[in-house]
């Protein structure tokens, strides 16, 4: 968990830098009292780090974790 957490913490740094990353467009659309659906846009690399970040701190103390990222 010392190594993930280390990346989690490098990624968190790189991702500190506007410009390292983007928001681009997504797939799913909603309807928020328009004619139009609005797309909900992503940022591939921020979601996951916030994913990461929350498996360190969730599973980061259990001894012996075992988790698996597909």
């Amino acid at each position: 968990m010392g190594h993930f957490r280390k990346a989690v913490n490098d990624l968190g740094k790189v991702l500190e830098d506007e410009a390292a990353s983007s928001w681009s467009d997504t797939i799913q659309t909603v309807s928020v009292g328009r004619k139009e659906p609005v797309n909900l846009r992503g940022n591939a690399s921020l979601s996951l780090w916030h994913h990461m970040k929350w498996i360190s701190q969730t599973f980061g103390h259990l001894p012996g974790a075992s988790v698996m990222i597909r």
